[in-house]
């Protein structure tokens, strides 16, 4: 150093394991005996959410059609609850949004109950069965022969009773255990010195509850026995690899509803004052004026982090468990009368305070609705009410296998989202149509000067009016409630780079992207591609600047005449009603005429019709409808270099380019859809076939 001492040697800090997400690697399995899952619910809930179980298995439920639910976890209950046949109820509760997993369907394997459960986590595939063995019957967990297996875990009440656990004497089901541990790669967590995991009437406290994994993740399983939530079985943790401990991390979001938007005009007003704007480059203009807004929410609008949920827990509930616990150990050393009634006593007592606690919590919640209240309120406090976690993600099957961490699906999703837009294969006089669209760029006479003059700011002030709040932002940030509070100079500098787009014919890369959310269809398989509704995402201020133009390309459509009288789709003073009415008109006549006449009629609805229009098809047919000038010229650089990202499970992909099709979101592409197929009826027509449009349905009849 500077006084000629050596340096002293630093120590490197620990890497912190990241709070976000799930860990890297490893699963975390409960599985319990609950002997009746309603009256244990609260500390069944409190347990799964303190030791943030992915996979949660149990058995003797006896629910008997009652269910309950556990937020943040998708629960699937078995249909055949039958005492007859020695059931007793089965569920599973599985982490949602965080984790990929496929339960599949409840059955039963030689009197015994199995379900299995295919999970993905770390970028590895494991197969959880759970497996309930009544007494009466042998123990048989399905195996079919297998000798080899890979990361499998097997747990449940197996009720085998067997010298390896520490039973004094064997059963049906202990023999079959032995000869499963003998004939395959399973090993069993359990030995006769782990604690025992059940309290018999009479005193005595056994181990039925057996946990069997693979031999390649034996050296990577710990077997824990938790604390009792009710049930004469304990609770087992089991820990598949290594399971970083996660904090949930709320997802923080605008609070328009207490913003201050006074505050917030100001602040726009600021930061676009103190720039000196106008010597920037158009992309630069873009970005800068994004970061202004952000800016001026920051310090104007409040981010609420949605609440993280909390189990209904109190210290009466609390200190009334402590006593349990305390009876239940006294009765362990001492098996007599009196300590079993006090443990009975002391577990009724816990499920009563457990029930008086969610009366009072149900009444607090309840306590400020009346008749009152708006439909606003009481949606919201219903959508909190709302416990049970969606269904989780499932893996995705693809030609080369399953994909099953949520940043690979979300890689493929986005991937076949971006080949639907490829450009298909060239078909005899494609060749033509490409050359004259390329010719068109180059000699593009203008248009009226209604259609050639830039935007003002009432226009702009117009559109913005007239957008529904509550809309989802796009890949920058911005909502349209900010834009709904920008001063006239804000939105003056807005319209002058929008202008400046429009003149130049270069809309900014920002505003062609757009994130694609997956939202699972219902009734569809989500373990496919087609399984998901893509929704697109763009941004405010493109859309913004896209309905400017959109009103304009309608405006001249109209006024030329230049669109068919049969298309009835995004059209003013035309409605969906419309083509319906002429098709129960005609049907009527035909009826009514001497002699009747049938009406035959086919309808079509085009697949994905807007991500394979032809994008060279589509300039020609705007120089067909006499769009030139400053209109074409923008509108051919809007169908370019358009970019999707897609997001799922909080996970994001890297962004791939669209080659053909139309931007899914944007208020143009409908205009621009109903220029393209404007003239797919023409040869029907000529045949005197009756037709009628709207959008991309089309109706065909003949009477």
């Amino acid at each position: 150093n500077q006084n000629g001492e050596p340096h002293k040697a630093r120590k490197r800090r620990k890497k912190k394991p990241s709070d976000r997400g799930e860990a890297k690697t490893g699963v975390r399995i409960i599985q319990l005996n609950c002997q009746g899952l309603v009256p244990r619910g609260t500390e069944l809930t409190k347990l799964v959410h303190e030791k943030q179980a992915h996979v949660v298995l149990l058995c003797e439920t006896r629910c008997n059609g009652r269910k309950v639910p556990i937020t943040g976890y998708h629960d699937y209950y078995c249909d055949c609850w039958n005492e007859n046949i020695g059931c007793h109820g089965m569920a599973v509760y599985v982490k949602s949004n965080s984790l990929v997993c496929k339960v599949n369907e409840f059955i039963w394997w030689n009197g015994n109950h199995l379900v299995d459960i295919e999970v993905h986590a770390g970028g590895e595939q494991f197969t959880v069965r759970g497996v309930y063995s009544p007494p009466p019957v042998a123990l048989d967990v399905g195996l079919r022969g297998k000798v080899n297996l890979h990361h499998t875990v097997i747990a449940g009440d197996f009720n085998s009773r067997t010298r390896l656990l520490g039973y004094p004497k064997g059963n049906p089901s202990g023999k079959a255990l032995e000869e499963i541990l003998d004939g395959t790669n399973l090993s069993m967590l359990q030995s006769c010195e782990t604690p025992t995991t059940h309290i018999h009437s009479g005193g005595t406290h056994t181990r039925p509850d057996v946990t069997l994994v693979s031999s390649d993740l034996k050296h990577r399983s710990v077997m824990r026995v938790l604390d009792s939530v009710g049930s004469d079985h304990l609770p087992i943790l089991t820990e598949i690899g290594t399971v970083v401990p996660t904090k949930t991390v709320p997802i923080s979001h605008w609070k328009f509803g207490t913003a201050n938007w006074p505050k917030f005009t100001r602040k726009c007003d600021t930061q676009i004052a103190a720039t000196a704007w106008r010597d920037k480059t158009l992309y630069e203009k873009v970005r800068w004026y994004t970061k202004a807004l952000l800016r001026a929410s920051d310090k104007s609008i409040k981010r609420v982090k949605t609440s993280c949920f909390r189990p209904l827990w109190s210290k009466r509930l609390k200190r009334a468990i402590k006593k349990r616990t305390a009876a239940r150990n006294r009765y362990l050393l001492r098996p007599t009368q009196k300590t079993k009634l006090d443990w009975y006593r002391s577990n009724a007592n816990c499920r009563y305070v457990a029930a008086i606690d969610a009366k009072r919590k149900w009444r607090a919640t309840c306590a400020g609705l009346n008749k009152d209240s708006s439909n606003r309120t009481l949606w919201a406090k219903v959508r909190k009410l709302r416990s049970a976690g969606v269904e989780p993600h499932h893996p995705l099957t693809t030609a080369a296998g399953q994909v099953g961490t949520p940043s690979n699906i979300a890689k493929e999703l986005n991937r076949q989202y971006a080949e639907v837009n490829m450009r298909p294969t060239p078909i005899p006089g494609d060749d033509q149509i490409r050359d004259q669209a390329t010719a068109n760029r180059i000699r593009v006479p203008p248009m009226a000067d209604d259609m050639e003059s830039p935007f003002s700011l009432d226009q702009l002030k117009a559109v913005i009016d007239a957008t529904q709040k509550g809309k989802a932002a796009g890949p920058d940030g911005i909502h349209i409630e900010m834009v709904k509070h920008v001063s006239d100079f804000g939105l003056s500098v807005l319209t002058e780079i929008m202008n400046e787009s429009w003149i130049t014919g270069d809309d900014p890369p920002e505003w062609k992207k757009a994130i694609i959310r997956p939202i699972p269809k219902s009734g569809k398989p989500r373990s496919s591609a087609k399984g998901y509704r893509p929704i697109s995402l763009l941004s405010v201020l493109g859309k913004l600047l896209d309905s400017l133009v959109q009103k304009r390309l309608a405006f001249h459509l109209e006024r030329e005449g230049k669109l068919s009288e049969f298309q009835t789709g995004f059209r003013a003073g035309r409605q969906c009603p419309d083509p319906v009415v002429r098709l129960c008109q005609d049907v009527a006549d035909a009826m009514c005429s001497d002699p009747p006449r049938h009406v035959g009629a086919v309808f079509f609805d085009l697949q994905q019709a807007y991500d394979r229009v032809w994008r060279d098809g589509l300039r020609v047919k705007l120089r067909q409808k006499g769009v030139g000038g400053r209109m074409y010229r923008w509108l051919d650089n809007f169908l370019e270099e358009r970019q999707i990202s897609t997001r799922f499970a909080g996970e994001v992909s890297s962004y791939l380019p669209l080659e053909e099709g139309l931007p899914q979101g944007s208020p143009l592409s409908c205009v621009l859809f109903v220029v393209f197929i404007d003239d797919s009826v023409d040869g029907l027509l000529k045949l005197k076939i009756l037709v009628a449009l709207y959008v991309d349905d089309l109706g065909v009849w003949v009477i």
